[in-house]
């Protein structure tokens, strides 16, 4: 039954709860999706703090996804829509700004392709490169709380630690859940088709590249100024 109110069930997590009653107010597309065999989850840094009061977060980036491993789902945007908190403001470049300050990427949900297209900016704030960033957490909604994304799960081209002039291009995230994995590619808007990628039927990433040169260094030394650029190719088994 279509629940008219936030009111999804109990969470062991108050996070959990906080956090998928602020974006839905109806779970109906969300148990949409549960019968077609997908498993909706949610990316972004700090997840769990969508519940403090306004003086103590910012706003909160994260991606939407509905976890289906089939290639015939019907992800219904128009009932997804319906069922979010209103009012809400869509920018028309697949992100949604609701309430408490949270900025929900819908790109997959409204027009599904691989790789996930996203601003740079917002590209280089989802993912934790160091411990002095916010920490990249997920959540399923079939789950019962909020985790944190491993270093060990992000791959991007050449071997980390990554920098931002790598992951400025893109990068793969590899999510565990319930003895199964989903795998997520993202690429810059800015940048698109620069990277280049292989995947198995899974969605897990084989291989990535650029196709052009992407770093320069500059280096000073007795003799003068030396300009040169780097490929930089990885492939994963």
């Amino acid at each position: 039954m279509v629940q008219d109110k936030p009111n999804f069930g109990l969470y062991p997590s108050d996070g959990q709860r906080i956090l998928w009653d602020s974006i839905f107010e109806s779970d109906e597309w969300l148990q949409k999706m549960i019968r077609v065999k997908g498993n909706p989850f949610l990316f972004g840094p700090e997840l769990d703090k969508v519940g403090l009061p306004k003086e103590s977060r910012e706003q909160i980036y994260m991606t939407i996804h509905c976890g289906d491993k089939t290639e015939t789902c019907d992800y219904d945007f128009s009932i997804f829509l319906n069922c979010l908190w209103q009012p809400y403001d869509k920018s028309g470049n697949g992100e949604i700004t609701l309430n408490r300050g949270i900025i929900l990427n819908v790109s997959e949900i409204e027009s599904p392709e691989d790789p996930l297209q996203l601003d740079s900016e917002w590209l280089l704030r989802l993912i934790s490169k160091s411990n002095a960033q916010a920490p990249s957490q997920y959540s399923f909604y079939k789950g019962n709380q909020i985790f944190t994304l491993l270093p060990s799960h992000i791959t991007a081209v050449g071997g980390p630690p990554y920098n931002t002039a790598i992951l400025k291009y893109g990068y793969a995230i590899t999510i565990p859940h319930g003895g199964e994995t989903w795998h997520v590619i993202f690429e810059s808007s800015q940048n698109r088709h620069a990277v280049k990628f292989d995947c198995d039927r899974s969605g897990r990433l084989l291989w990535m590249k650029v196709k052009q040169p992407i770093l320069a260094f500059y280096f000073m030394t007795t003799f003068g100024t030396v300009w040169y650029s780097l490929y930089m190719q990885v492939y994963y088994n």
